[in-house]
């Protein structure tokens, strides 16, 4: 997606570029200058979410990934998964205070993507139930990382290009915005991939001393417009 400063309009803020004149907008026939730092700002966030973190890695992905990452716009994708649990006493009072989906086999499932300040807000909807996530770019110690937050707790995220996979790595962790130990940090494998030309997910989180939380994997085509 191009920035509105390189032309055409700027979705993400509603305003229109004046091509005339670099660092100028315009809203309703007025002329807003932008100062340098609003400007930088303003095309940082015109920058799809995960092409901000991943940079020129982001064109190696393979095309569905680059297509659910690379917009700012507000969408929505379906599809199905399969839903597996851990057992024990704390993984079921993980799964209700974040509100992770029911167990079930080839589950009904809908994600829309709400682009909000520097992020996006997630909204994943298992056979009519959702549970939300708010996606950013990390800042000071998590640069260069993907910060995503569930309620009370957020996560800091390596983004990983590993062959046809995007592979995100638990890095660190922080619960009410207190940094947690890193030995509770919580685990999993979860990556994305495609196949036969669908947007396929494998996500698996699991702690110490809980196991197994949840695990769900499926895959999702784009909603049509």
């Amino acid at each position: 997606m191009e920035a509105a400063f390189a032309g055409g309009r700027d979705r993400c803020h509603g305003g229109e570029p004046d091509p005339s004149r670099p660092g100028v907008l315009t809203e309703g026939g007025d002329r807003l200058r932008l100062a340098p730092s609003t400007e930088r700002d303003l095309r940082r966030v015109q920058t799809p979410l995960y092409r901000r973190i991943l940079g020129a890695s982001f064109d190696t992905l393979p095309p569905q990934l680059r297509e659910l990452h690379g917009s700012c716009e507000p969408r929505t994708w379906w599809g199905h998964a399969n839903v597996r649990h851990g057992g024990g006493v704390l993984a079921r009072l993980v799964r209700a205070l974040i509100g992770f989906p029911e167990e079930g086999s080839d589950v009904p499932l809908s994600v829309a993507f709400s682009p909000i300040g520097e992020g996006e807000r997630w909204t994943r909807t298992f056979d009519g139930k959702p549970f939300h996530s708010y996606q950013f770019p990390g800042k000071g110690r998590d640069a260069l990382l993907l910060d995503e937050r569930f309620g009370l707790a957020t996560f800091a995220l390596a983004l990983v290009v590993d062959g046809e996979r995007l592979v995100l790595i638990p890095r660190r962790w922080s619960l009410l915005g207190m940094p947690m130990p890193a030995f509770l940090l919580p685990r999993g494998i979860s990556f994305e991939h495609e196949i036969d030309g669908r947007f396929c997910f494998d996500v698996e989180i699991s702690a110490p001393f809980v196991g197994l939380i949840v695990g769900y994997r499926g895959s999702l085509v784009a909603l049509a417009t």
